[in-house]
């Protein structure tokens, strides 16, 4: 088996003009690309901002990634693929990942320091910023850059996270297990049958405990999410609860009224008579009806109007106007 020679210090390494360039160009890319969606006004909460960085990066080494995952799968797994002849395109995209993983400690600090994390912020950022300087003075940037394949679903995240309209939570599972389970588990075993007990599969399978944490923690946030009562059913539900002592409530705070309305030609006014439900106020109130409407109340209630809950409709056709009277007892 062949593997490439290593530089001899790890200056050496991190001093070639292409991890130079690319470092120098992916700072001015990602500081523009912030900036951009800073002053857009379309970040407005903090995990929006925490994500706008990681947008850009797990979109970029996805894409990156696409043509070497290919080539792996064709040659059936062979990493020999991957380590000659050397190429400098990885380099450069391995110097924009390890760009990203400082910008967002040192922005984040400052923007959205909430958002980061001991563990999968300053721990892992630090982690994967000393493995990165190891795999460009190895030259096992081709290696680490078909593991980006791996940010599919950290790309999905941020765009969720930015835009919550396109956030699929079965779709971001989906992909975590394709990518992060499954053919992380696959290049595991492809680096271990290229060079048993070394140091790529030793570092693959250091990070992949990391990814099964990491999908643990989802699943039991899926749990929490399935186990609260949906909004609109509680409400509903609130609704249709109906107590004795509600429904009782309900009917002693609702007035007993005989309304009378008498259209005017002319002025078009119309004028309410409401009785309660005192025995006193309604013969107070009824004394200031009209005679004929006295009489036709007291020969169909007696002398006192008893509360009722329905809804009466008396036609006056003795009216001198000919016009109906309407008695309502709500």
């Amino acid at each position: 088996m062949q593997i490439p020679v290593p530089f001899d210090t790890l200056r050496q390494g991190i001093e070639q003009p292409i991890v130079i360039r690319s470092a120098a160009t992916s700072v001015a890319i990602f500081i523009g690309w912030y900036l951009f969606w800073h002053f857009s006004g379309y970040i407005k909460t903090i995990r929006q901002r925490a994500y706008v960085l990681s947008l850009l990066s797990s979109f970029t080494t996805t894409i990156a990634s696409f043509p070497l995952v290919w080539d792996v799968i064709r040659n059936n797994g062979d990493f020999q693929v991957l380590m000659l002849p050397e190429r400098q395109w990885p380099i450069a995209v391995t110097t924009f990942f390890l760009t990203f993983l400082t910008l967002d400690l040192v922005i984040g600090s400052v923007l959205y320091r909430s958002k980061i994390e001991l563990l999968t912020g300053w721990i892992h950022h630090i982690v994967y910023f000393g493995t990165l300087i190891w795999v460009i003075q190895h030259k096992y940037c081709s290696a680490f850059v078909t593991m980006c394949v791996l940010e599919a679903p950290t790309f999905l995240l941020a765009l969720g996270s930015i835009n919550k309209r396109l956030r699929h939570d079965y779709l971001f599972a989906a992909t975590f297990v394709t990518s992060r389970i499954v053919f992380h588990a696959y290049m595991i075993y492809n680096a271990y049958v290229f060079l048993p007990y070394g140091h790529i599969g030793g570092t693959l399978f250091a990070f992949f405990p990391l990814h099964c944490y990491w999908f643990y923690g989802f699943i039991k946030q899926q749990q929490r999410i399935r186990s609260q009562p949906k909004k609109g059913n509680k409400e509903s539900s609130d609704k249709m609860v109906s107590t004795p002592a509600a429904d009782q409530k309900k009917q002693h705070v609702s007035p007993c009224t005989v309304s009378r309305t008498k259209h005017q030609s002319k002025t078009g006014v119309s004028v309410q008579y409401s009785i309660s439900k005192n025995s006193s106020v309604i013969d107070r109130l009824a004394l200031r009806l009209p005679e004929t409407l006295q009489r036709e109340l007291r020969l169909r209630y007696g002398n006192g109007i008893p509360y009722l809950g329905g809804t009466n409709v008396y036609t006056n056709h003795e009216h001198t106007n000919h016009e109906p009277s309407v008695v309502s007892v709500h």
